[in-house]
This record gives C-alpha cells, sequence and structure tokens, in this order.
C-alpha cells in the first residue's frame, strides 16, 4: 500500500497525467487497428444528411448554399477534404476523427481539473470516458455525431477558460466554436446560442461592448445563414426536417391498428402509415411550390436522385413534406395528446439506452457491426457494470411488443430499449447536483462567478439537449444523449469530488 502511495504522489502532477492518458489513448487505438478495428466510410454515400458525394466533388459550393435540409459545415467539411484529398481522403478523414479523440480526452481532463481541483480524479475519469465503448464506437464511424460531442465540449472548455481568465481570446473562439456547432448540427438552434449570449450579457453587462463586438461576427454567420433559408425556401432555419422530427416522435410506437384509427378519424393523412420513418413517404406527389425556376434547377435542390441511385433528401418536396407533417404532428397533439405521451414514453427509454446500442442494434452485414463484434465484451462489461444495464428489461412480453410496434427484431429490442440503471442514476443525482449548486443561496459568493458560469453553462446543454433529443427524435435518442454524455460526467465528477471532500473534512 506505501508502494502504491508513493507512486501516485509521483505521478499525480498534470504533466505526468497528461502523458499517461496520451499512452492510454493511443495504446488502445493502436491495438484496435491491429485487431481489425475499421474507420466505417459506409455513411458517406448513404446518410440522408449527406450531399451527393458527386456534387461535393463537382458543384460544391453552389450545393451547399442550396442546401436547406441541414446546416451547411459538415458537408462543406466533406466536400473540401474530398477536394485536397480524392485519393486518400478516408485516411484523412481518420486521421482528424483519431484526433479529435484525443481532443476530446484532453479538454474534458483540463474541465474536470478547474472545477474539482483534483487531477487524478480529473485523469480517471477523462481516460474511462474516452476508452468507453460508445466514444470507440463513435470515433471509427464518418458521421457528424462525434464531431458535434467534440466540438461541444471544445465549446465548454473555452467558455470555462474566459470565465476563469477573462480572455477575450477565450471569449472569441466561445462564440466561434458555438457557432460552427449551430451551423454544423440542427439540434443546435439559433435559440440555443441567443441564451447563451444573454447568461454572458446578464453576468458581464458591465462589458457588453467587449462581448457583443466578440460574438458579432459568428452571430451575423447564423444569422445570414438563416435568412438565406429564409429568402430561397420560406423557413428561417438552418433545416427543413423540423416536421418529421415531431411526427415521427408522435408516430414511432403506434401499432397499425392504432394508426389506422387516427386516420379513419380523419386526424391525420395516409402519411401516419410511414410514422416510424417518415423519410419513406413518397414525395413527387408534393412538388408544387412558390420557390422560383433558377432555385429548383440547382441539383441538389431540383434532383430527386443522387448520381448513385440512392434518393436526394435536400429535393425540395421535402420542404412541402415537413410543413405537412408539422400540421399532422399539431393535429395529434390538438386531438389525441396521449398518443404523443405514449411516444415520449418510449423516446425516454432509448435515450437512457447505452449509446452504443446504437451500434449492437444494426443486424446488416456491414462494417458497424465488424467493429461492434471487436469491442462486444468490453461493451457488454461496460454497460453492466458503468451504466447498470440489465440483462433484461421489462421481459419478454415488453420487448415482443416494442419490437413489434417498432418493427425491429427482438434482439434489436432488449439492445435498443434496455436502459441502464446506473446511467439513469448518474444523470438524475448529476443533474440535481447542478441544479443545487445554482440555486443554492448566496451560490455565487459562495463558489464564485466563474464556478457558478461553469456550472450552469453545463445544465443549460444538459437540459436542452435532453429536451430536444426526447420531444423531437424517436428512434436514435441515444445518440442525442451521447452528446452531453461528457457533460454529465463531469458533474458527476464533482458530486464524487464533495463527497471526497466531505469525508475529509
Amino acid at each position: 500500500m506505501m508502494k502504491i502511495g508513493s507512486i501516485i504522489k509521483k505521478i499525480n502532477n498534470d504533466r505526468s497525467l497528461i502523458f499517461i492518458l496520451i499512452f492510454i489513448f493511443l495504446v488502445s487505438r493502436i491495438s484496435l487497428f491491429f485487431m481489425g478495428f475499421k474507420f466505417d466510410m459506409r455513411f458517406l454515400n448513404v446518410a440522408w444528411q449527406n450531399v451527393d458525394i458527386w456534387l461535393l466533388k463537382t458543384d460544391l459550393l453552389r450545393s451547399i448554399w442550396y442546401l436547406h435540409s441541414q446546416p451547411p459545415f459538415y458537408n462543406l467539411f466533406i466536400g473540401i477534404i474530398l477536394k485536397l484529398f480524392p485519393v486518400y481522403f478516408t485516411v484523412v478523414f481518420e486521421l482528424i476523427y483519431h484526433f479529435l479523440g484525443l481532443l476530446l480526452g484532453l479538454c474534458l481532463y483540463s474541465i474536470i481539473k478547474n472545477l474539482t481541483n483534483n487531477k487524478l480524479l480529473s485523469f480517471l475519469i477523462s481516460t474511462l470516458f474516452v476508452i468507453s465503448p460508445s466514444v470507440i464506437l463513435f470515433e471509427g464511424l464518418f458521421f457528424y455525431d462525434f464531431i458535434v460531442v467534440v466540438t461541444l465540449v471544445l465549446v465548454l472548455f473555452f467558455f470555462q477558460k474566459f470565465v476563469y481568465t477573462n480572455n477575450t481570446g477565450y471569449l472569441v473562439a466561445f462564440f466561434s466554436t458555438a457557432a460552427f456547432l449551430v451551423l454544423t448540427r440542427r439540434v443546435f438552434h439559433l435559440v440555443w446560442f441567443v441564451v447563451l449570449t444573454a447568461m454572458l450579457l446578464y453576468f458581464y453587462r458591465h462589458e457588453w461592448k467587449r462581448i457583443l463586438l466578440s460574438l458579432s461576427i459568428p452571430l451575423l454567420l447564423i444569422v445570414f445563414w438563416y435568412g438565406k433559408n429564409l429568402y430561397y425556401f420560406g423557413n428561417f432555419d438552418a433545416s427543413s426536417w423540423t416536421g418529421m422530427g415531431f411526427f415521427k416522435t408522435a408516430a414511432y410506437s403506434l401499432t397499425q391498428d392504432e394508426r389506422q384509427r387516427l386516420f379513419s378519424d380523419g386526424i391525420v393523412s395516409e402519411n401516419i402509415f410511414y410514422g416510424s420513418d417518415p423519410f419513406r413517404i413518397p414525395v413527387l406527389s408534393l412538388t408544387t411550390t412558390s420557390l422560383s425556376k433558377s432555385t429548383i434547377a440547382v441539383p441538389v435542390v431540383g434532383n430527386y436522385m443522387k448520381k448513385d441511385g440512392g434518393i436526394n433528401y435536400n429535393y425540395y418536396a421535402y420542404i412541402n413534406l415537413s410543413k405537412e407533417l408539422k400540421n399532422e404532428f399539431i393535429s395529434i397533439l390538438k386531438h389525441r395528446p396521449a398518443v404523443y405521451a405514449k411516444g415520449l414514453v418510449v423516446t425516454t427509454i432509448i435515450f437512457f439506452s447505452p449509446a452504443s446500442g446504437y451500434f449492437a442494434a444494426s443486424e446488416n452485414n456491414n462494417a458497424i457491426d465488424v467493429n461492434y463484434q471487436l469491442v462486444k465484451k468490453w461493451d457488454i462489461l461496460f454497460d453492466r457494470l458503468i451504466y447498470g444495464q440489465p440483462l433484461s428489461w421489462g421481459g419478454d412480453k415488453l420487448k415482443n411488443y416494442l419490437s413489434q410496434t417498432l418493427n425491429i427484431k427482438s434482439t434489436q429490442a432488449w439492445r435498443l430499449l434496455s436502459p441502464g440503471i446506473l446511467l439513469i442514476a448518474v444523470y438524475l443525482i448529476s443533474t440535481i447536483y447542478g441544479l443545487s449548486i445554482i440555486f443554492r443561496k448566496n451560490s455565487i459568493s459562495i463558489n464564485g462567478l466563474s464556478f457558478y458560469l461553469t456550472i450552469t453553462f453545463i445544465i443549460i446543454n444538459v437540459l436542452y439537449v435532453s429536451a430536444v433529443g426526447i420531444l423531437a427524435e424517436a428512434g436514435e435518442n441515444q445518440r442525442h444523449r451521447f452528446i452531453i454524455e461528457p457533460f454529465v460526467w463531469v458533474l458527476f465528477s464533482m458530486f464524487i469530488q464533495s463527497i471526497i471532500f466531505r469525508n475529509k473534512k
């Protein structure tokens, strides 16, 4: 025990712990590589969010400019790499994602250390997170999820640096990365950006000029993009898919009989029969539009099919479909609110399932399955010990009902619909602990403004993403929770530190 104690004392410094963190990260990734773990590029061609690859290669800037279904930066990122590295783009993407994984661990270590002043705890939490199955799997999948997770942690990192140092450079970096997030994934809306800005303006009102100057270009960029979409497509938003999300949430868990009753009662149209996947709804009959002929003539807007034969979900008829589904969702909410409530039960269950279940539930013979098989034992162990996921949840009757309702296999239903008991407990404990700090009497004078604002920032994001991930998405809700999982780990680290401090006293 004395030897262990002396070793801990020797390594309990930033340089040693960061070196060990980097070493563990590199060893884990190199080991996976030699085990056969492949960077999965399958989504490059098939993801609904992606612009036709041929257009990204041959008509990049115009295609990005007329993109209405998604914020622009993810597809712009893809297009730039494809142009710069037409042959070795897979290797470049893989290196970028691994770099982001390492950056995630280092930023998480810094954030936790500044909040807890406990280097060893910061090291243990950040290291465990970057070698968790969910991080490994999303880091190995070419999609925007991992970029968004790392960017949100960077937003917190720069925010924390600013409130602790009052350095204008960190303030500019905070607003810039926040704007990048808004223009990368539609979950992060202009409203989210405005709320964070309002918080800073309130607490730094004596420095309002510096704040407004720092945010001016990022905010103008966001408003400009929203305005562009309003001008061309009649939608002041970064995405035209809002209707699909809400409609799917309401219809996702309905049986065919329940959908038939809604249709027969005149509450919804035939669209309800595609409720679990609204993007399968035929749209070629929805081509009546007020869009200009010059806008429709642009391939990324006017072509229904991609060059490789896939569907172009930026096709202008999907704007009409989204509006139609939004109206039908409002009709459901007005006449059958219990239907939406039922959907929220299912989305909440999926939300609190381990994010790795997104990969485990895949039934296709593709690279996702290959990668998951390599980490399956580690994933099952992690889910049992860290997330507290039971072997079964609710019994076979519930599993079979949900698998039939959602049209998925029973094995998928277990992985998709098995919340972790400890995962839920940690989420609730962490959130309640963070809220208790925010609303504690004289909290700012006790903890300091920098500490208070950092916790407030974390809580706002946890609650915001949770609300969006449960209320406006169905089927892949665990992916939304994964976005804020680092924040929950940060809050829980503080909770652990508070217990350690109390015991020392």
